[in-house]
């Protein structure tokens, strides 16, 4: 019987399309490179160049300060609360017997002032007794005061309706 010879399997490619492809990408490869930083090179120089052309104009500006920006100004994030009772008391003192300095309408905003009671007071509002502290608020007019923490919410209620 004759015997068959197996040929043996081995890539697609001889070794010297290897070698020509290795090459082709290792020099894309370092072409590439180069390209990005030259690139980053030219970014570089040219705000290098900006800020020394900044330098010189403010040295020859009578008041260079006026493109700098004012470090007493400040970003002020508040909160704003709505109110969730018609005819809410807005009060002087944190307290009952506090006088009213006039009465908030049901969803009026009014911006939250960072503080508010160590204590917490079990008023009935709503028909629930409510146990929570006060807090201190302005009004979109300006006035500063107190209201009682059951009747302000971060979300506005007052467009709720009561369904059977």
């Amino acid at each position: 019987m004759a015997k068959k010879r197996r040929k043996k399997r081995g890539t697609s490619l001889p070794k010297s399309e290897i070698w020509i492809v290795l090459a082709f990408v290792l020099s894309f490869l370092a072409w590439g490179m180069t390209r990005c930083n030259f690139g980053v090179r030219d970014y570089f120089a040219s705000k290098k160049t900006a800020l020394v052309e900044q330098k010189d104009s403010l040295a020859d500006d009578p008041n260079p300060t006026a493109g700098i920006a004012d470090p007493r100004r400040e970003t002020i994030h508040v909160t704003e609360l709505f109110i969730t009772i018609d005819s809410f008391n807005f009060r002087t003192t944190p307290k009952l017997d506090g006088a009213v300095i006039k009465k908030l309408r049901l969803s009026e905003k009014v911006v939250y002032l960072n503080q508010i009671t160590d204590f917490s007071q079990k008023i009935f509002v709503n028909e629930n007794w409510e146990n929570e502290p006060w807090i201190k608020v302005r009004t979109i007019e300006g006035e500063e005061g107190w209201v009682y923490g059951a009747g302000v919410s971060y979300y506005d209620e007052g467009h709720k309706t009561l369904t059977d």
